[in-house]
């Protein structure tokens, strides 16, 4: 019996990071833009975009805010991310 509970104790050891920097499960915390876009034309389109700053994490549906999440992003990572002076120094 005693054994078992040491194998549940170094299993537990081996689970995901316990300290996800995002709010999202591990398996979720993908830093940039995501898209998802089915080929049937009338699927529903999803997008995610979440940059490393902390500061921009959003989740939209449907083409639109797809589109709209997009142009958002292109102008977060050119003009507001407080991490865009660390990617200018290090090109």
């Amino acid at each position: 019996m005693s054994g078992q509970k040491g194998a549940a104790r170094r299993a537990s050891l081996k689970s995901p990071d316990p300290h996800p920097t995002t709010h999202r499960p591990p398996e979720q915390a993908l830093f940039g833009l995501h898209i998802i876009a089915p080929p049937q034309r009338n699927a529903l389109t999803r997008a995610t975009a979440i940059c490393r700053c902390g500061t921009y994490d959003r989740e939209v549906r449907g083409r639109a805010a797809v589109q709209r999440l997009v142009a958002d992003w292109e102008h977060h990572r050119a003009k507001t991310c407080p991490l865009r002076t660390e990617r200018r120094n290090a090109a």
